[in-house]
Order: C-alpha cells, then sequence, then structure tokens
C-alpha cells in the first residue's frame, strides 16, 4: 500500500482550521488571541465576553440544514459595531454595542464561487440566518437581538479586487447613504490582499496565511507566534493532531473502499448488459442464418421449379414436332 502524505503540525498555519481551533479553544491563549485579531479587523477596542469553537447551530428541524461555525465570539464593543463614521446618515438610530461574531477560515477555494457547491457567500448567508434564529428566545424583543458579525478569512481573493478587507452591510438602492441599520454585518478578508486594509491588518493577515517567524513584524506579532509555537508543541494537541490525522485517512480508505465497490458493482452491472447484448446478437445472428438457410432452400425449389418447367417445354416441343411428322 502506497504510504499515505500529510501536512506536518510544524507546518500548519492559522489559516488552517486545526491550528486556529486550537489556539482559540485554548483556555490560555483563547480570548487574548480572538480579541487581538477582532481589534485588528474591526479597526477599535472590543472585549471578548465568550470564545467557542466548531459551535453547532441548528434551525431546531432536521430536514433544515445546520451549520457548525469554525469561531463564535460574544464581543462588546466601545461604539456602534462599523458605522460609528456614518453616524449622520439617514436611518441610523441608537445601537447596541454587543455583538454576536462568527468567524470562518478558508483555507482553500475549491467550489466556493458563485453558483458552485459550496458558494462561500451564500454559505455565510446562511450562517447569519441561524446565528440570528439561536439568539432569539421565545417571547423575545427584536429590539434587542444583538448585531451579527460573519467575518470571513480566506487565503485567497473573494471579489478579485485585491483588497484586504471587505465590508458589507445592507444599503438602500435608491437613497445614497441610508443604511438600512439593521445590524447584520459581513466582512470578508483577504489574506494576500494588497490594499485596503491598515498596516497592522496587512501583517496579521499575512502572518495567518503562513505563521512562520519571518512573518513576524511586530511585537504584537512575536507573541502571538510564541502562543502558537507553544500550541504546536503541546503533547496533547500533537497526539489530538495525528488522531484527527488517522480519523480523516481511515474516512478517506473508507470512502475509496466505497467508491471501488461502486466501481466493480457498476462494471458488472456492464459487463452483464453487454453480455445480454451479445446474446441478443447472438440471437439475431442465429435468426438471420436460419432465414439465409430458408432463403437457399427457396432459390433451390425455385431453381428445380424452374429446370422442370425448362425440361417440360422441351418435352412439349419434341411431342409438337412429333404430332407434325405424323
Amino acid at each position: 500500500m502506497k504510504e499515505q502524505k500529510h501536512e506536518t503540525l510544524d507546518k500548519l498555519s492559522l489559516i488552517d482550521n486545526f491550528l486556529m481551533n486550537e489556539l482559540v479553544g485554548s483556555d490560555e491563549y483563547g480570548a487574548t488571541f480572538i480579541e487581538y485579531f477582532l481589534q485588528v479587523v474591526l479597526g477599535h477596542s472590543i472585549e471578548v465576553k465568550d470564545v467557542s469553537v466548531q459551535r453547532v447551530a441548528t434551525a431546531g428541524d432536521p430536514n433544515i440544514r445546520s451549520i457548525r461555525m469554525d469561531i463564535r465570539t460574544k464581543i462588546s464593543l466601545d461604539r456602534v459595531l462599523l458605522l460609528a463614521d456614518m453616524a449622520d446618515s439617514p436611518g441610523i438610530l441608537p445601537k447596541s454595542n454587543r455583538a454576536m461574531s462568527n468567524i470562518e477560515m478558508q483555507a482553500k477555494k475549491g467550489e466556493s464561487g458563485p453558483g458552485q457547491r459550496y458558494d462561500i457567500r451564500r454559505r455565510m448567508r446562511l450562517h447569519q440566518a441561524l446565528i440570528d434564529a439561536n439568539m432569539m428566545k421565545p417571547q423575545s424583543k427584536f429590539g434587542e437581538l444583538d448585531d451579527v458579525l460573519i467575518i470571513t478569512c480566506a487565503s485567497f481573493d473573494v471579489f478579485g479586487l485585491g483588497r484586504a478587507r471587505y465590508t458589507f452591510t445592507n444599503m438602500c438602492l435608491e437613497e445614497s447613504g441610508l443604511v438600512l441599520a439593521d445590524g447584520a454585518y459581513r466582512i470578508y478578508l483577504n489574506t494576500s490582499g494588497k490594499s485596503g486594509g491598515s498596516e497592522e491588518l496587512m501583517a496579521l493577515l499575512k502572518y495567518t496565511e503562513n505563521s512562520i517567524d519571518a512573518n513576524v513584524t511586530n511585537e504584537k506579532l512575536k507573541e502571538i507566534h510564541t502562543m502558537v509555537m507553544e500550541v504546536k508543541q503541546s503533547k496533547e494537541v500533537r497526539e489530538k493532531y495525528m488522531f484527527e490525522w488517522e480519523k480523516i485517512e481511515r474516512a478517506k480508505d473508507e470512502v475509496r473502499e466505497e467508491l471501488q465497490e461502486e466501481m466493480r458493482e457498476i462494471i458488472a452491472d456492464k459487463n452483464a448488459a453487454l453480455a445480454d447484448r451479445d446474446a441478443a446478437l447472438a440471437d439475431k445472428d442465429a435468426a438471420f442464418a436460419v432465414k439465409d438457410t430458408a432463403l437457399a432452400e427457396r432459390d433451390a425449389a425455385l431453381a428445380d421449379r424452374d429446370a422442370a418447367f425448362t425440361i417440360i417445354k422441351e418435352l412439349q416441343e419434341k411431342l409438337a414436332k412429333t404430332e407434325q411428322l405424323s
């Protein structure tokens, strides 16, 4: 059997879900890291109230798709989320300083484009809907619904414009500057972005994509890098990584076996169909052979008849001559 190859834990970066989950899920480092991450992304101070990783949110119905959030945080802000510089815009009312944040890491592009299987934009729309639904308790007032912030950190540019950060909120198409102000925001981060973000954000994103010494370019990243290295050196984390990798490889092997079995069944069915076809063709050929034999016999009978007619004609001619002589 060919030896399986996999990325070692030492080579993983924060863009990889496993390492990010272990860092954020760490009691010692999780809140500190995610608070810094969000402060740099949002551009102002926040306070992290709660952090959880791989949290599942459902609609309460097994027939409706659920989601698994890479990182879920409850945060408290010192000002209205993202709208502080738009305070004079029409439609903006006093807001809560609470928000629910969902951070998703996307290391590979895969089928994440518009209309594809894992359409990243529509997937985040589902995340927002289920997060909102799970925040509302029976009889809750809608005005008490916290803001929701969906952050997607991708190793590729979702929109292809070279920006490090793209921020979205609902706006009126007919009235320029009119913000819906429903408390829903989405941010897409591009780890390879060249513009559209602070120097600190660019450095953080670059380190997130490739968490190596060479990308530690400020004191805060030096602290983060120390955290990352300690997490990587943890015996518990290393054992967990090997277990997770082995579990993934077992799942791959099971899928391969299932595919091979399906392929064998497909080939067997195809061979059976071909055998049936060959048998039908053989029957058809046999029928043609019988037909050809019958036609040959008919032709022979016709030839015999024609020969008989010829003999009779000759006899009749001889008879006629004999009568003339008489």
